[in-house]
């Protein structure tokens, strides 16, 4: 499986066959520039979007007349599981920011969990249902989401191998939040990788977590 990390929170996963997921697809140049990073120009079969803000839901700008899925699910398509689970984007279920979706994807025997904008700790039964989780994107960058103290716990109670830090501050994202190192500096063992993309697979995942802080594409 090849991931691939656009900027903010927008990630693709492509499996050993060629079939794309893009997750939470921004729009370039939303919330009057807020977010400043590239337009993204590649297709998918398959996009998961957290939540319906702009930027995290640009679905019309990706090619290739995908599937889109914005609830919570349990499917199979093209051979590739995806399931989705309820969460707020605040700490007042909803009342503020409104609902998101934690979606896992299972690609090339990779367990994949994108928490989108959540805002809280998921309950024990969701916790349980997300389980087990190989790679983890998780949003640190507080304000609109969990912050960094939150985010390591998170990973606490769900044990991802591999830990993929997004939704910080960036030169491309001007949005009232913090960067990364606040949440990468409680963890021991943290790769910082000069590049967008990686090949993940049953060989490469470590036995003991690690924080691998990828660079934006664009």
């Amino acid at each position: 499986m090849k991931l691939k990390w656009y900027g903010h929170s927008a990630f693709r996963l492509t499996d050993s066959r060629g079939i794309n997921v893009i997750m939470d697809p921004y729009e370039p140049g939303c919330y009057d520039g807020g977010i400043g990073y590239d337009a993204i120009h590649e297709g998918a079969e398959i996009v998961t979007c957290s939540h319906s803000h702009p930027d995290h839901c640009y679905h019309q700008g990706i090619s290739g007349n995908p599937l889109v899925i914005t609830r919570p699910c349990a499917q199979v398509i093209r051979q590739i599981k995806i399931e989705g689970v309820g969460a707020w984007h605040d700490k007042s279920n909803g009342k503020e920011r409104g609902p998101v979706v934690v979606f896992k994807v299972v690609m090339d025997d990779v367990r994949v969990c994108h928490l989108g904008d959540i805002a809280h700790l998921l309950q024990e039964k969701d916790l349980n249902y997300l389980k087990p989780i190989d790679v983890l994107m998780i949003p640190v960058g507080g304000h609109f989401t969990i912050d960094a103290e939150e985010a390591a716990e998170m990973v606490r109670l769900l044990q991802p191998k591999i830990i993929i830090p997004m939704h910080y501050k960036t030169p491309k994202c001007d949005f009232p939040i913090a960067p990364e190192n606040a949440f990468t500096s409680k963890f021991p063992k943290v790769k910082h990788i000069n590049t967008s993309e990686v090949d993940i697979n049953r060989d490469n995942i470590p036995q003991e977590p690690e924080i691998w802080n990828l660079t934006y594409a664009g």
